[in-house]
């Protein structure tokens, strides 16, 4: 486990071995993810799995956001977003850590775009980072408003190597993204290492 690195005097990062169960109370969980409201595979799937609640509570989101109920999908506005759940009750019943979920919209499809029922694939790699850079701000903006009225003191964040798995991004592209996004912010970042042989 490396220790952590001072990026700006105030914004650290690490690199650490900790699974998701061993996530202290009240820190955030940053994952990325698409705005089909689907979590179907890597980190994601473990996500569904061990926050279920949390991910009714995304998977409400995108619906909502459709701007016609009766549309298929929501807009790809929802690009570049951030949304922060906070712990849900339903999932630290079930044996979930009590932090908050932050879903980072970096892509508007996910896999192979369905011509057939209008499904959009993964968006193209500099997309996705512009849209991770996007979502990044916004996090740091609702963070900074939490802190401002006194919600949020020694911010500790979590989170896998954003967008490496099925979006398919170089892992350093998107950890240069929240470094330069978060410099000046008091917080620690904690990069979650992949399990031994993945």
């Amino acid at each position: 486990m490396a220790g952590p690195s001072d990026i700006s005097g105030t914004f650290k990062v690490a690199d650490v071995a900790c699974p998701i169960r061993q996530i202290p109370a009240g820190s955030y969980l940053v994952h990325s993810t698409n705005c089909l409201s689907i979590w179907g595979a890597g980190f994601a799937a473990q996500m569904s799995y061990m926050f279920p609640a949390a991910y009714e509570r995304y998977r409400a989101f995108c619906n909502e956001s459709r701007l016609d109920p009766s549309d298929r999908w929501p807009p790809p506005s929802l690009a570049g977003r951030c949304l922060v759940i906070p712990p849900q009750e339903a999932d630290v019943a079930m044996g979930a850590p009590s932090v908050s979920v932050v879903c980072l919209f970096t892509s508007y499809g996910y896999g192979r775009p369905n011509k057939a029922i209008g499904k959009p694939g993964l968006d193209r790699r500099g997309k996705i980072l512009d849209q991770t850079v996007a979502a990044l701000w916004d996090f740091r903006r609702q963070l900074e408003e939490k802190c401002a009225k006194g919600g949020a003191e020694g911010v500790v964040i979590y989170s896998p190597q954003i967008n490496s798995g099925a979006f398919r991004v170089p892992w350093d592209r998107t950890k240069a993204a929240v470094q330069t996004t978060f410099t000046g912010f008091e917080a620690t970042w904690n990069f979650m290492l992949p399990p031994k042989g993945h």
